[in-house]
């Protein structure tokens, strides 16, 4: 069982991406991931960010998996969206 910083108020959520992710893997050039994987690139994109006026050149640290979920949603949207519709629009 994955013990989750984030807490169980946004358990569903992420039990529906990684969900997600496993039924559309494949086709969106995903290699697999745990949802402990997911559970831990979430607690540290949620991870309390440096004030700013302390610290004016701070870095936010990523998940890469996240990053990388985003991007190939992306390609897809934008290769969708590139494509000729068969109906006009309204």
């Amino acid at each position: 069982m994955v013990a989750l910083a984030f807490g169980q108020a946004h358990a569903a959520e992420a039990l529906a991406v990684w969900s997600f992710a496993r039924s559309f893997g494949a086709p969106l050039q995903l290699l697999p991931f745990s949802l402990e994987d997911l559970c831990v690139a979430l607690e540290r994109d949620e991870s309390p960010k440096p004030n700013e006026a302390a610290a004016p050149r701070v870095t936010v640290s990523v998940s890469p998996l996240l990053a990388e979920l985003h991007l190939r949603l992306l390609r897809v949207v934008l290769r969708d969206a590139s494509k000729p519709y068969a109906y006009p629009y309204p």
